[in-house]
């Protein structure tokens, strides 16, 4: 037992002497002859601006008994200083055996930063915890952020020598749309050692920089994740001062030695002194002019929307609302209820049948107004759906990579809650102000979120979805994925095999010498013949096929698709994500990306 003690003392202290590129919660002692305690940890000391925060917590429990808790989380985002803009909520339950030390990662849902505010606010993200069970405690984080700036993270090494001048200048770039009241941070920072292996805990950040060793150091599995999130549009910049070392060196497969496009996002290695020093000037100057090149998280949500740059709003049509019949019901209702009521119904000498006549008379009205609405909007709801899938097939990375955009307009739902069957990181989108939107991208009431987690599954509940409004939403998830396109003989010839299980409509390839070849009507699992095709016609295709994605990932979708041996292809009975089974989903396009493999490639 005493053995057992010292291990769980040595244990607890290698935690708390990692906490220090981390930020403490707190540190609760539920049980004071034992000193068993809970820790609950934020892994990175800058909150994103969507997705989600990687939240450690460590139970060190020394009791006979199992102990049990609760963690409510409440995370918020605003833009307009008076009310938050939206609010997620979730909640996690965590035992811990007897005599055991147990650390658990989650992954916690996060308010997205989605209206752009009209004046520098400090800190418009938060998130606060509360414990419950064998003890309480609370606490919140707050965290700057903005469409106008990328939201990064930096490893302690490079954050410790660097982070108080490079905050300091950026704080004196008055344009930066960061606050004027000095709370500007360039980076949030890590432990390396510390990183989380769930792709999730990085997808709202925009960019990520640590040093060669510090990348050497990450468990496997956050190395992993991290290439994912990289996959999916991040950017990582790996600092060397060694003039011999390489990506390939580091275990990054690439072309470029210095530079390698994995799918969305770039790895840079670029040169540092052994000191680790950053010029502030240099970085704040290359990181503000990046903003043109790679549109930050944050901005696409603000931008990409809204203003009428989102065709799918086209492709749902406008609705019209019936005033002149509701008005019509209201006035006849006042003709009713009052002179018809006074004079007819109940007449002088018998006043006491307005006790009688006055409810029957509401309840009727109010009967035709419920079949009115009912008449007019329908139950349930109706929406378009356009999904990206990139497939990946590289050394430890086959995967598909699921960007999915939704767009629905509803009536009378019976209800608002929901289950996505996979890990999925979903954020609402604000919509131009109309009578239809609840989430727009003027000031408004606050929206309520709830996202629940439990075995692989994501429960969703609150206003995802309600009646008679519309909304939209963003939804990525990573899927194993064996699907390919390949050549058919080393040769490549203008022959392709698809074990795709699902059809596609069109498909365009720009070959190694930057030949453009196009098919049609490609069924699953079955070879097909390429045809010549011209740059017209592919141009064509990318305007009208593509175009009610939003714009960010069209220019994306263009870059990619430039690429040599890459395809471009779309689908019309792709398996979407699938949310609200209250709606009926019109219209479902998929526009798959990728690289043509080799004949039996895996």
């Amino acid at each position: 037992m005493k053995f057992l003690s010292r291990l769980l003392f040595f244990l607890s202290l290698f935690c708390w002497l990692n906490l220090h590129a981390q930020e403490l919660f707190f540190r609760q002692v539920y049980e004071n002859h034992t000193a068993s305690h809970i820790e609950v940890t934020g892994l990175f000391s800058k909150l994103p601006t969507s997705g989600y925060a990687p939240v450690r917590v460590t139970i060190s429990n020394r009791m006979i008994v199992p102990a049990t808790f609760t963690l409510s989380f409440r995370s918020t985002s605003k833009a307009f200083y008076r009310n938050d803009d939206v609010q997620v909520k979730s909640s996690f339950t965590l035992s811990c055996p007897a005599s055991q030390v147990r650390s658990t990662d989650l992954m916690v849902p996060v308010a997205a930063l989605v209206k752009k505010s009209s004046y520098a606010y400090d800190a418009p993200l938060s998130l606060q915890v509360n414990l419950y069970g064998m003890t309480e405690a609370t606490h919140q984080q707050s965290s700057d952020g903005s469409g106008d700036f990328p939201q990064m993270l930096m490893s302690e090494s490079l954050y410790t020598p660097n982070a108080s001048a490079l905050d300091g200048e950026l704080n004196k770039h008055s344009g930066s749309g960061r606050s004027h009241l000095g709370a500007a941070t360039f980076a949030g920072k890590f432990e390396p050692k510390q990183m989380p292996s769930d792709w999730r805990a990085y997808v709202g950040y925009d960019r990520i920089l640590l040093t060669s060793d510090d990348w050497q150091q990450m468990p496997q599995g956050a190395r992993a994740a991290m290439l994912q999130w990289n996959r999916q549009g991040g950017c990582l910049h790996l600092l060397s001062s060694r003039a011999d070392e390489s990506l390939p060196s580091l275990g990054i497969d690439v072309d470029d030695p210095k530079l390698s496009y994995r799918g969305l996002g770039p790895v840079l290695l670029e040169p540092i002194n052994s000191d680790l020093k950053l010029n502030p000037t240099e970085w704040v100057t290359k990181m503000k002019k990046s903003v043109s090149e790679r549109t930050p998280r944050a901005e696409m949500l603000q931008n990409d929307y809204s203003k009428g740059t989102w065709e799918m709003t086209s492709a749902m049509g406008r609705k019209t609302f019936y005033f002149a019949m509701f008005i019509i019901l209201l006035v006849i209702f006042g003709i009713l209820v009052g002179p018809i009521n006074l004079f007819v119904f109940a007449k002088s000498g018998q006043r006491h049948k307005l006790f009688i006549t006055t409810p029957l008379i509401s309840l009727g009205a109010s009967l035709l107004m419920i079949i009115l609405i009912f008449a007019q909007d329908g139950v349930g709801g109706a929406g378009v759906r356009m999904q990206w899938i990139h497939l990946v097939h590289e050394k430890g990375d086959h995967h598909a990579y699921v960007h999915q955009e939704q767009l629905s307009r509803t009536g009378v739902l019976m209800g608002s809650r929901f289950v996505i069957e996979e890990p999925c990181a979903i954020t609402p989108l604000a919509l131009d102000a109309s009578q239809w939107t609840r989430l727009s991208t003027v000031e408004g009431p606050m929206q309520s979120f709830e996202l629940e987690q439990s075995e692989g599954t994501l429960r969703a509940a609150g206003d995802w979805f309600q009646s008679r409004s519309e909304q939209a939403q963003l939804l990525q998830t990573i899927r194993p994925s064996r699907s390919r396109i390949e050549y058919t003989d080393a040769a490549k010839s203008p022959k392709l095999m698809s074990n795709l299980d699902h059809s596609l409509r069109h498909f365009f390839l720009r070959d190694a010498q930057g030949q453009l070849w196009q098919a049609h009507d490609i069924a699953p699992g079955k070879a097909f013949t390429l045809q010549p095709c011209t740059d017209a016609d592919w141009r064509k295709f990318l305007q009208s096929d593509i175009a009610a994605i939003s714009h960010a990932q069209k220019e994306r979708i263009k870059k990619i698709s430039e690429r040599a041996d890459h395809f471009i292809s779309i689908s019309e009975d792709a398996p979407m994500i699938e949310t609200s089974t209250s709606i009926d989903w019109k219209e479902n396009k998929t526009i798959l990306t990728g690289k043509v493999q080799a004949t039996s490639s895996l």
